[in-house]
């Protein structure tokens, strides 16, 4: 998926032209929420309109207002399986500041970090434009701040969040992620979400 084109249709209408495959309709809520901080510009969204180029007559489907009840089906879900690694999410007592272990089985290459950053640069760009915002709120009531990829051990990097303000869906993505990270660059043998 690359960058979108953006054109201008009318006086009161964006398109955005992006070739994308196998994206599933509930990613489309990351940027409905995104799109929620316009308001504090005095521009209204009123719809988000998504046409498959070359299908044929679509049905339409509405995707629901995220809300408590909800968020872990109106979200995507989590795609990796245990072939592409172990997924923990750790019985922790909340908190704002969270992290992510990524343990490999053996200590990873020195370039492991260069090759993760992309990955968790894109997440953290996701998480800061409030794309998990709801059901808490607007991307401009809920603030999450990302922190960085740091060394843990010898076979583990930590991925740290300074904020975290937002559903937990949004750890399923970050998931999904590192699965085609561990798929494609180099595997992962656990992820801990704490």
């Amino acid at each position: 998926m690359g960058m979108p084109e953006i054109r201008r249709a009318d006086e009161r209408c964006l398109v955005a032209l992006v070739r994308a495959a196998n994206v599933d309709a509930t990613a489309f809520q990351f940027l409905r929420n995104m799109l929620g901080s316009l308001v504090t510009r005095s521009a209204r969204l009123q719809r988000i309109r998504v046409l498959v180029e070359g299908a044929g007559a679509a049905s339409v489907e509405r995707l629901p207002v995220i809300d408590d009840l909800n968020e872990s089906h109106a979200y995507p879900r989590t795609w990796v399986t245990p072939d592409d690694f172990e997924l923990v999410w750790a019985d922790s007592e909340f908190s704002k500041a969270r992290r992510v272990l990524l343990a490999f089985g053996a200590p990873p290459p020195t370039d492991v970090a260069i090759k993760l950053q992309p990955y968790v640069l894109a997440w953290f760009g996701l998480l800061e434009r409030g794309a998990f915002c709801a059901p808490y709120g607007l991307p401009f009531e809920t603030e999450s701040v990302g922190d960085g990829l740091s060394v843990f051990d010898e076979t583990s990097y930590e991925i740290s969040i300074r904020r975290f303000v937002a559903s937990e869906a949004g750890f399923h993505v970050l998931a999904n992620m590192l699965g085609h990270f561990s798929r494609n660059v180099l595997a992962i043998e656990s992820v801990e979400i704490d």
